[in-house]
């Protein structure tokens, strides 16, 4: 540990003042307790007189404090001491913080200011160890941790000079640190990258070999599944190990497109207060869960077929989608539908990378390295990501962001019970109430017309259960015909055998032929209702599609 101040070094000879200003370095601008102080320094075991002797060491280090107009003081407190310096003149914090600044430039793939920052960091250690020749618990453990949080940044520093093209070097540098710390594997990986990328492919692979044996001789064990698979990527000459791919940055820039990828909202919109207070308290101001730390929040709408969701979905979208300036994602993953197959994750991430910018020969082929990607692309960005008509959690999960900071909103027939466990907010729907679907009729026809025939509308509803779609396509034949008497389309749905196959002749159906499972549809469903499994079949139509 040295002193130094204004460019000058200050003796602080005594050992026992060296240890207590090395403790008061440990929690800068803080109050270090005085009987804390005087049980680490002698031990638990403190002589008579120690208050007295503790201080004599505070007015040593203050007489040397004095010397300088530094800024650097030593205060007594309440109970104790406090050493007030900023924390930019200590090399401790220094070095934390400058190891914080490359990770996060890593973490962005800015491989060169990550080495920037992790050289300046390493650059302020002057010995083979942190606090050298002070020999108190706290001071230890404190040391302890430093020297482990040095060799971290030392390998990923020398991982990200790799990114940026600079194998020879590393590799000398490696072939050191696996003699010093021969059980760090990740010294031992980087080493067999360097030397495969620097054209010594016959190295790299007897680099493996030495690991192998030396794990098996001191431990019993094989190599980890990062260095496994990597000694078959050099075995098999894998390009792509050559040349690293530059992940593009997120960053805004005028050529590139924030995406914007939500559809239109629906026009006449209605009811749904207690879900939109839900899904909003997701974001209210005292308890924003966006903002904290490593969480990502995923909201669950939950419901049958034609129950809305995908409404609900889009709308709330719209109206939150300036509080995420980074995209908005969307995508249908058909994930219970009459037609079309579901959606393979793979599909979905590549959707989403092509929308954040990833040129197509940038995208990797195996599904767990392309949502690396997508979370990487995400990683401390404010992205709204909304993944419609889900099948299953596993379909969903390669697309959930991996920090906080971006929303996810699902829709899906199935409960999702996987997701619900592991935090998910479950937004379930019900169909709408005989208030908000007059309300919806009204908005969608004329209000005299409504006015004008209440039963019809009435029974429309009750035929309807409740459902938004078909309220929706019936509204929607009725604005088709607008002289004909809602009466004539509510007396087709008052026959249950064509309650979904209603119209006016010689039109199309009023509705799609599609049934729910191949049954009528019940006046009041089950909450989630149809689960898109394979009885949902099409019933006969009764007119032309």
């Amino acid at each position: 540990m040295e002193l130094a101040l204004g460019g000058r070094p200050v003796a602080l000879d005594a050992a026992k003042p060296r240890t207590l200003l090395a403790l008061l370095l440990l929690d800068v601008n803080q109050v270090a307790e005085r009987d804390w102080l005087i049980d680490q320094l002698w031990a638990g075991r403190p002589p008579e007189g120690a208050k007295a002797t503790l201080r004599a060491y505070v007015y040593q280090i203050r007489k040397q404090l004095s010397r300088f107009d530094c800024g650097v003081v030593l205060r007594g407190r309440a109970g104790g001491y406090a050493l007030e310096v900023a924390d930019a003149s200590v090399d401790m914090y220094r070095f934390e913080a400058l190891s914080a600044q490359g990770r996060q430039a890593l973490q962005h793939r800015q491989f060169g200011d990550a080495v920037n920052a992790f050289k300046g960091g390493l650059g302020l250690w002057r010995g083979a160890a942190a606090f050298s020749g002070i020999d108190v618990p706290s001071v230890r453990e404190k040391a302890r941790l430093l020297d482990e949080l040095r060799i971290e940044v030392t390998e990923q520093c020398l991982s990200a000079e790799l990114e940026s093209g600079a194998p020879t070097a590393a590799a000398a540098e490696l072939e050191a640190l696996t003699t010093v710390h021969p059980l760090r594997e990740g010294l031992w990986r980087l080493l067999m990258l360097s030397l495969y990328r620097a054209g010594r492919q016959g190295e790299a692979l007897e680099v493996y070999q030495r690991l192998y044996r030396l794990l098996d001789d001191e431990l019993g064990i094989k190599p980890s599944a990062l260095v496994e698979q990597l000694h078959q990527q050099i075995l098999a000459g894998d390009p792509q190990l050559q040349h690293p791919a530059a992940v593009p940055r997120l960053e805004a820039s005028p050529d590139r497109v924030v995406p914007k990828q939500l559809p239109a909202s629906a026009a006449h919109f209605t009811g749904r207060e207690s879900q939109l207070a839900e899904l909003n308290e997701l974001l209210s101001n005292g308890n924003d869960s966006v903002d904290r730390p490593g969480e990502v929040v995923v909201a669950a709408i939950i419901g049958m077929a034609g129950i809305g969701k995908t409404a609900l979905a889009v709308h709330w979208a719209h109206h939150i989608a300036d509080r995420f300036p980074d995209g908005q994602l969307y995508v249908d993953l058909r994930g219970c539908g009459p037609v079309a197959q579901p959606m393979e994750p793979a599909e979905a991430i590549r959707i989403f990378l092509d929308a954040l910018g990833v040129p197509p020969e940038r995208i990797p082929t195996d599904l767990d390295a392309q949502a690396g990607l997508y979370r990487s692309l995400l990683a401390d960005k404010r992205v709204l990501v909304v993944l419609d008509n889900a099948r299953d959690a596993n379909q969903v999960r390669p697309l959930l962001p991996g920090m906080s900071g971006s929303l996810v909103v699902i829709t899906s027939r199935n409960r999702l019970s996987s997701l619900i466990a592991h935090g998910a907010c479950p937004i379930s729907l019900a169909p709408l109430d005989a208030d908000d679907a007059r309300r919806f009729l009204t908005r969608r026809l004329r209000a005299q017309r409504t006015t004008a025939e209440p039963e019809a509308i009435g029974q429309t509803i009750d035929a309807c259960a409740g459902l938004p779609l078909a309220l929706a396509i019936i509204a929607a034949r009725a604005a088709v015909h607008p002289d004909c008497r809602l009466g004539a389309l509510t007396a087709k749905l008052s026959d249950a055998n064509y309650r979904l196959d209603a119209h006016v002749d010689p039109d199309p159906p009023l509705i799609s032929p599609w049934r729910p499972c191949g049954r009528t549809l019940p006046a009041r469903p089950t909450p989630l209702g149809c689960s898109g499994s394979s009885a949902c079949t099409p019933a006969p139509r009764s007119g032309p599609a």
